[in-house]
């Protein structure tokens, strides 16, 4: 990571990182402090239990932002739900909570399309013709 790089991190950014003692770790950045080179990471899973739940301060160095990812289908989403839920992050649950009743009703609806043109017809005999 580029020094560039360091200075792009931010308050609520979703990180990985490796800790000294060489645990992979993953969650978001609650405070920054440039001067020292300092992140601290709330830690959201990592390889040792123990450190998840907890906040631990990094050097920004061995900290990488994730890239923005688009969720868009529902098991994104559920997954997303648990980060959310895990994190206590409130407006973000709401979010996609939201997102996830759209894309319950765009399945529903497609659905619904799906079984109106497989419906089975009788083709020996056309139903506009009379018996």
């Amino acid at each position: 990571m580029t020094m560039q790089n360091h200075l792009q991190l931010s308050v609520g950014d979703w990180v990985k990182a490796k800790a000294k003692s060489g645990e992979l770790l993953h969650g978001f950045i609650e405070s920054v402090d440039l001067m020292q080179g300092i992140a601290k990471v709330y830690v959201v899973d990592s390889d040792l239990e123990d450190s998840v739940g907890r906040s631990i301060e990094l050097y920004t160095h061995s900290v990488e932002k994730y890239s923005a990812t688009v969720i868009e289908t529902e098991e994104q989403i559920l997954d997303a739900i648990d980060l959310a839920l895990m994190t206590r992050d409130e407006a973000w649950f709401r979010d996609l909570y939201a997102d996830l009743t759209i894309v319950r009703q765009r399945s529903a609806d497609i659905e619904k399309k799906r079984s109106a043109t497989l419906r089975t017809r009788n083709r020996l005999r056309p139903s506009d013709m009379p018996s």
